[in-house]
């Protein structure tokens, strides 16, 4: 009676496993399908104004989540200030759930207020981390100019990994 209870048990982990396993693959194609594209999106500006998928120009696009109190957020902000000049026929969307005051902060700190093609957008309703399965800062998503997704880094990247997508 035990080994009938205890094969019992083991199918049933191993169909409940085979399940996670199904819904982790179908979850992983689904924002695969979801972000190939950029995907839309309506953001507010920091200090003022808002963004869209559609206000976007057709250029390459860097859309990059950030926290201003990462200490790996304030690397790439740094090197990213130092390679502005690069990134002037692209256009780099930095998106934060942070506070508007520490946005502000950082933008001013790495001269971003400046760069006409460099935006910073807060969403504190925290719609784009879902949107764009965000699952660790920094994350970096690069469009082409038709806006599909070229690349995607994990966690911080070297700025010279970057500008190797800018035509």
């Amino acid at each position: 009676m035990l080994k009938i209870i205890i094969r019992i048990a083991l199918i049933a982990a191993i169909a409940a496993l085979a399940v996670v396993v199904v819904l982790k693959l179908n979850h992983k194609k689904k924002v695969a399908e979801q972000i190939a594209l950029l995907p839309g999106f309506a953001f507010p500006l920091v200090p003022s104004g808002n963004i869209a998928t559609d206000n976007l120009p057709a250029k390459t696009t860097f859309v990059i989540f950030f926290n201003p109190g990462c200490g790996h957020c304030e690397y790439e902000g740094r090197e990213l200030s130092r390679a502005q000049e690069a990134f002037k026929e692209a256009t780099v969307l930095m998106v934060s759930t942070a506070p508007r005051d520490s946005i502000i902060d950082y933008r001013h700190r790495y001269g971003f207020d400046t760069i006409p093609h460099f935006y910073t957008a807060i969403d504190s309703t925290y719609m784009s981390l879902p949107l764009f399965d965000v699952k660790s800062i920094p994350t970096v998503f690069i469009y082409d100019t038709e806006r599909r997704l070229r690349k995607t880094f994990f966690g911080e990247v070297k700025i010279e990994a970057l500008l190797s997508y800018i035509p």
